[in-house]
């Protein structure tokens, strides 16, 4: 796979190496990782919120009012 990066990308990516010690090929990898990390977590999540809706589990847009203004009155 070849990713495309613009110019100011590259250089800004050269910089943090240097400045870093590190090569940017592991800056670029590291980056990917959290990435794919991060949007799997965010599909988990709204994937156990359709379950969740699913079986009946949620709070309506009333109860969450009502929440939030006991927290604020407290």
């Amino acid at each position: 796979m070849n990713v495309h990066i613009t110019p100011e990308q590259e250089a800004r990516l050269t910089e943090i190496a240097s400045r870093t010690g590190r090569q940017p090929d592991d800056l670029v990898q590291e980056a990917v990782n959290q990435l794919l990390g991060a949007n799997a977590r965010f599909l988990e999540a709204v994937e156990q919120g359709f379950r969740s809706l699913d079986a009946g589990r949620f709070v309506t847009h009333e109860e969450v009012g009502a929440r939030l203004a006991r927290v604020v009155n407290s």
